[in-house]
């Protein structure tokens, strides 16, 4: 069975400190295909710096946690077996945000933000190693892909030499140059 929502910060925050006097957090990540990457690695401290200054963005620009677990009562919320599948590198950085901010009006505010979730309840275990490496795959998208969506950045970051090659090279792979020519470059 599949659950999908959004869990208030504030309450993942308490089922995290709470697991985590039990248990190493890694624990939790166990069956993760990624390890945690540090605080220092861009993404975690980007979702750190979201929920300092904006955090009511979070559920919009946040794809979420998933999780796998033998079984899920719905009436205590309480999973059995749970493994952060996707999303592992978000939980360390709520717990440094969290432990950075605790007993201030940042966290406080924090707390009142929600995170997307999806909980799939299920003992099969090759069904959990897929949902594993399926919700961690993805094609790869590089910088300057969104930057050419922003005709004022491409403008901006035309006249550099690397972005005008990266401009002919996806043009030279879909075949598609209308994009280009639609801003006037080639």
């Amino acid at each position: 069975r599949k659950i999908e929502g959004n869990i208030n910060l504030g309450t993942l925050f308490d089922a995290l400190v709470t697991y985590r006097e039990d248990r190493p957090i890694d624990f939790l990540n166990h069956e993760n295909v990624r390890t945690f990457l540090g605080k220092d690695n861009d993404i975690n401290k980007e979702i750190i710096k979201t929920l300092e200054t904006c955090p009511e963005e979070l559920p919009f620009i946040h794809h979420g946690i998933t999780i796998t677990c033998d079984e899920y009562d719905k009436t205590t919320g309480i999973l059995r077996n749970p493994s952060i599948r996707n999303g592992g590198n978000s939980t360390y950085s709520f717990l440094a945000f969290h432990d950075k901010h605790t007993n201030t009006k940042i966290l406080e505010r924090a707390k009142k933000t929600y995170v997307p979730v999806k909980i799939i309840q299920t003992e099969n275990v090759i069904l959990k190693d897929r949902v594993g490496e399926c919700s961690n795959s993805q094609n790869s998208i590089e910088l300057w892909q969104f930057l050419i969506q922003n005709p004022q950045m491409v403008d901006k970051l035309y006249q550099t030499n690397k972005f005008q090659l990266q401009l002919f090279k996806w043009a030279k792979e879909t075949h598609d140059v209308t994009k280009i020519n639609f801003y006037g470059k080639l």
